[in-house]
């Protein structure tokens, strides 16, 4: 093994015992680099275990005083009182760099039709069953063979007086949040996918109304989210996926799990480093979205899910942050 990769085992083992966390395996690949598999320290040595949950038709709500509110998603669904859920706070400078190639779309440029809806809870995009569906590559140790399809993309979001992403990246919460949902090509669907480990991967893309250059596709979706005036009522819309990611594809990896009930731990969350930017007046067409609980929008408690403890789970990168100084 080269020396770079014997320094990383090394720092590896390191920062894990400091941690919490153990190392299961090193592969080397050959090529200079190796992969690494964590498993998250409980009690004396033994890794948490995922929990695997099916879709439920259960209502929830994000009103923290209801009997449905976040705090009660584990009677929804026992997955959303598990060891290993999302969102979670999202640290530079704890995170662990990793040999990873960045994650690209197959025929990511393709254009797909589809109809966006207010579902009550979010603003989702969902294509129809014939609609050729580009599959998300290199994602995870085993990148060449776990290929991922795109099945639909939702957005979280506050109100004017509170932040709405679901994640934290170094303390900082930004208006609202992207996630682009996909399904491990061999299991067909969500619903399936989300009962097997790694069944899904959520890219998760962080939104700011602060200062910047604003992203085509985003500023298009959100124009036709203004035609959605009541639930259920959709309109079409026609995404390119590869444009909706930023040209720079620096991310967070880690293992959670969906942000919703059922709250299955079987997702390989992608989480974009820097935002897409929006400005203030197109927050305001999601502020006045309509939401499943009468005459109340959903950005009256926003569709936020709150942080959840880390619980010592590793958080990887694909870019040079301060753990790669020591490598």
């Amino acid at each position: 093994m080269a020396q770079t990769g014997r320094q990383l085992v090394v720092l590896s083992v390191l920062v894990s015992a400091i941690s919490g966390a153990y190392i299961t395996s090193v592969e080397h690949n050959g090529q200079g680099e190796i992969d690494v598999t964590y498993n998250v320290a409980l009690g004396q040595g033994e890794p948490y275990k995922e929990q695997m949950c099916s879709p439920s038709d259960r209502h929830f709500s994000y009103n923290p005083s209801s009997s449905a509110g976040p705090s009660q998603w584990w009677r929804i669904s026992q997955c959303c009182g598990g060891h290993l859920q999302s969102p979670i706070a999202l640290d530079r400078h704890r995170a662990r760099c990793a040999s990873m190639p960045t994650p690209q779309y197959s025929m990511g440029n393709v254009s797909m039709k589809g109809k966006l809806h207010d579902s009550g809870h979010h603003v989702m995009l969902t294509f129809a069953s014939d609609v050729t569906r580009p599959r998300l590559c290199n994602v995870g140790k085993k990148s060449d063979v776990m290929q991922y399809v795109l099945d639909h993309v939702h957005m979280h979001f506050g109100s004017p007086y509170s932040r709405g992403s679901e994640h934290v990246i170094d303390d900082e919460q930004f208006q609202g949040e992207i996630h682009m949902v996909h399904y491990k090509a061999e299991h067909g669907s969500v619903s399936e996918a989300m009962l097997h480990r790694d069944g899904l991967t959520v890219v998760a893309i962080p939104i700011s109304s602060q200062r910047g250059d604003q992203n085509d596709q985003l500023y298009h979706l959100l124009q036709a989210v203004q035609g959605l005036d009541d639930v259920e009522h959709s309109v079409p819309f026609t995404l390119t996926p590869d444009a909706l990611l930023p040209g720079r594809r620096d991310m967070f990896y880690y293992r959670g799990s969906l942000t919703t009930p059922p709250c299955s731990e079987t997702v390989q969350f992608l989480v974009v480093d820097q935002p897409l930017h929006v400005s203030p007046d197109q927050l305001q067409v999601l502020w006045r979205l309509p939401s499943s609980e009468k005459s109340v929008p959903i950005s009256r408690y926003g569709n936020v899910r709150p942080l959840v403890p880390a619980n010592n789970r590793p958080v990887l990168t694909n870019f040079v942050c301060w753990c790669c100084i020591f490598q």
